[in-house]
C-alpha cells in the first residue's frame, strides 16, 4: 500500500520508509509543496493508501474515504 507523507513530515522518515521496502512517496518530493489540502483530500478519495500528516484539518474526513 502507498504511504504519502505530507510536507509536515521530515525527509529522513520517507528514506527509513523506503529503505524499509514500503512504497512511500513525500509531497516535497513529488514537487507538490504547498499543495492545496483539497487536492489532496481529492486523491484520498480515489486511492487506496495510508496519508501521514501532522495537519488537523484531516482529523474529521467522512467514512467514505478510502484512505
Amino acid at each position: 500500500m502507498k504511504i504519502p507523507l505530507d510536507e509536515n513530515f521530515p525527509l529522513p522518515l520517507y528514506h527509513r520508509l523506503r529503505a524499509a521496502g514500503q512504497d512511500a512517496e513525500h509531497i516535497i518530493l513529488l514537487g507538490q509543496r504547498g499543495i492545496p489540502d483539497s487536492a489532496i483530500r481529492q486523491r484520498l478519495m480515489a486511492e487506496e493508501l495510508v496519508f501521514l500528516t501532522n495537519d488537523t484539518e484531516f482529523e474529521e474526513l467522512p467514512a467514505d474515504y478510502r484512505a
